[in-house]
């Protein structure tokens, strides 16, 4: 221990923290600057950085080289602790970041280069304190956002991309809205998706920034992004336990997709989740540190609650035929009107445009509806208007009141036509009345599709399938792994005409099945009836049979329960080996083994022409399942390079097949096998 130390650890002893310059005098001249870059790099730098504040915040400034004698310690800092308590003495000093907030980024910067190899936590530190300097505009960000960047996110050490995930969605909670800045943190975010370390903070920090970018989209844009979003909070959930974060933010969202297609009961259990979700949180929190800079994020997980509150009142309000007490009626819709203004939700955002969009309409129309509201409204706008005091603001009033004259001024035959389910795709009132009853079916199909799948619906229909859509986004949430293949695969197959409207709805669940079978068959115990997956003597390769059976009792046993069939006939003159049956509609499951080469190529080239020919008569979509037998003495392919979609067009015809094409990894021994 130095001299300076024991200066140090002498007055924290007596529990009083004399300013730098104090005990400079103490020492040696010469040997000052040496003993401060050795006390900030050791066990006592948050110390000798809670002085050195001390000293600027009394008006006593150190000299220049003391500074930097200070941050070249802090640069060698080895422990995280006390890195953390360091960084948080000099970032809640204003005078000290006022005046070397740059120099204290630039040493951070150079503590994280010099830490990544040996001390990856370490770095992370170094990395965490020189963006919060950044965010508070105390430093340039572009070198701080710069080393934020991944050059190749399957090189990165798992303690490292762990605490990546939290500093990206900080970064984008500042800079979301920069088109030049925020790309690169978005590709990264997306990224860490697929490293186990990080996947569950990445999905949930993914899906904030979902919410991000809806606030200033149309509502057509403003409904993918809040179904999108609802499914990374999902899958977060589903990726780790007491996620309550992502299960809070999920229920917020579930009230604004209630509320815009008026379903009470979601709106009711989405109220009672954000509840027992914030109470659970409250007590699980309390007592634990929350850094300064993170509490923001606090706050917002508190506004859902408000929202919530919003929106089940001004659900209540609107839904009264006649109005008892206009004024109240009138201060729940103006409420959920100016949302935008008052709630929140995610950090960075200064309004909410996005959520307007999908709430406005729905109070519009019901005001339009009911035309006692109408009459309300207007007698309560005369009585404002001269009112010395009005209960309402006149002002928003007039522009609620605008509003709906402007709603109202439509043509009767279309309002007709809304209602009924008769408006062509071309008519501008049919995407409205879309958006207003079935917001997320617009977000999964897309506004054309979805117009082609509501043709001819009444509004009883459209909420059925409004229903199904919604729950589809999320329902099925198994981690971010099996996420990433289920989009994938969606996003792929939406390239086919006939994968619309209930196929894709059924044709979904397959996938879905597919997509989980393969994760549980790539980490399973091979043990019992899987056995068959095992290592395997010479020439005693188990068959397909084996994965067909396995992957038959998958079906039966999931949400196909009742629509599958094992050995179909009479299918394109053959027989085929699983079928899914909706009715009329069917879908084909061809089942085979590979021994000699596994290769994607090699299977579409053997394999492909049969699956896709038993979609002959029915919507052209199939799946083609392998057991891969050969030989895996190096390992196995990723769980994501496991599922795809194949396209195969047969001569002579003008119709594309596609098939999703799914490996399940057979004659594999335990990791350990590999090593010599």
């Amino acid at each position: 221990m130095n001299a300076l130390d024991q200066l140090l650890a002498d007055a924290a002893a007596q529990d009083t923290a004399p300013p730098l310059t104090e005990l400079l005098r103490r020492l040696p001249t010469d040997g000052q600057t040496n003993a401060i870059r050795d006390s900030a790099a050791g066990p006592l730098g948050h110390l000798t950085c809670q002085s050195t504040a001390h000293a600027l915040e009394i008006g006593t400034l150190p000299g220049s080289e003391i500074v930097d004698a200070l941050l070249t310690g802090l640069t060698h800092q080895r422990s995280l602790l006390t890195l953390n308590d360091a960084v948080d003495a000099l970032l809640n000093s204003g005078p000290f970041v006022q005046q070397f907030g740059q120099r204290l980024c630039d040493a951070l910067l150079r503590g994280h280069t010099d830490a990544l190899d040996q001390q990856p936590l370490l770095a992370a530190g170094h990395l965490e304190g020189a963006l919060r300097l950044a965010i508070v505009k105390a430093a340039r960000p572009v070198r701080v956002l710069s080393a934020l960047e991944l050059d190749d996110v399957t090189r990165i050490d798992p303690e490292y991309a762990e605490r990546l995930p939290r500093l990206l969605g900080a970064a984008l909670d500042r800079w979301g809205t920069d088109e030049n800045l925020a790309p690169p943190l978005r590709q990264d975010l997306d990224s860490l998706r697929e490293v186990p370390d990080a996947a569950a903070d990445a999905t949930f920090e993914y899906g904030l920034d979902l919410l991000r970018r809806a606030a200033n989209e149309q509502a057509g844009n403003v409904l993918t992004l809040l179904v999108q979003a609802r499914e990374q909070m999902a899958t977060a959930v589903a990726a780790e336990e007491n996620r309550d974060d992502a299960a809070l933010y999920g229920a917020g969202l579930d009230a604004i997709m209630a509320f815009s297609r008026a379903d009470r009961d979601l709106l009711v259990a989405s109220r009672d989740s954000v509840s027992s979700l914030l109470n659970k949180r409250d007590a699980w929190l309390r007592g634990l540190h929350t850094p300064e800079w993170r509490r923001p994020r606090r706050e917002a997980e508190r506004a859902w609650a408000r929202l919530v509150l919003i929106l089940e009142n001004a659900a209540e309000q609107v839904a009264v035929p006649a109005w008892l007490n206009v004024w109240e009626a009138l201060a729940a819709v103006l409420e959920a009107y100016e949302l935008d203004r008052e709630v929140i939700p995610v950090p960075g955002m200064s309004n909410a445009p996005g959520l307007e969009a999908v709430i406005r309409p729905t109070v519009e129309q019901r005001i339009v509806r009911e035309q006692s509201l109408l009459a309300g409204l207007r007698q309560a706008a005369e009585v404002a208007a001269s009112s010395e005091d009005p209960p309402i603001d006149a002002e928003q009033l007039q522009v609620l009141l605008n509003r709906v004259d402007v709603l109202t001024e439509r043509p009767t035959d279309q309002r007709h036509a809304r209602e009924t389910g008769t408006a062509s795709e071309g008519d501008p009132s049919a995407l409205a009345r879309l958006i207003e009853r079935a917001p997320s079916l617009v977000a999964r199909l897309g506004p054309e599709k979805a117009m082609r799948a509501a043709q001819g619906m009444t509004d009883e229909a459209l909420g059925l399938m409004e229903g199904v859509a919604y729950r589809e986004s999320f329902d099925a949430a198994a981690g971010p792994q099996v996420d990433l293949i289920r989009r994938k695969l969606e996003d792929d197959l939406a390239e086919c005409p006939d994968y619309v409207g209930r196929v894709r709805q059924y044709f979904g669940l397959l996938t879905w099945e597919l997509a989980t079978f393969l994760a549980a068959r790539h980490d399973m115990q091979l043990t019992g009836a899987l056995a068959y997956l095992k290592p395997f003597p010479a020439r005693k390769a188990p068959h397909e049979e084996k994965l067909q059976v396995d992957y038959f009792d998958w079906l039966q046993r999931g949400k196909l329960v009742g629509r599958v069939q094992f050995e179909v006939s009479h299918v394109a003159t053959g027989r085929v080996d699983i079928q899914a049956g909706f009715g009329t509609i069917r879908f084909y499951i061809e089942i085979k083994r590979e021994l000699t080469d596994a290769s994607n190529d090699a299977l579409e080239h053997s394999y492909l022409t049969q699956a896709g020919d038993y979609a002959g008569t029915n919507p052209a979509l199939g799946q083609l399942v392998v057991l891969d037998l050969t030989d895996h003495s190096d390992g196995v392919r990723h769980l994501r390079e496991t599922a795809w979609v194949a396209r195969r067009r047969p001569t002579g015809s003008s119709i594309d097949r596609f098939v999703v094409v799914g490996v399940v990894i057979g004659n594999r021994d335990t990791p350990r096998s590999y090593s010599d």
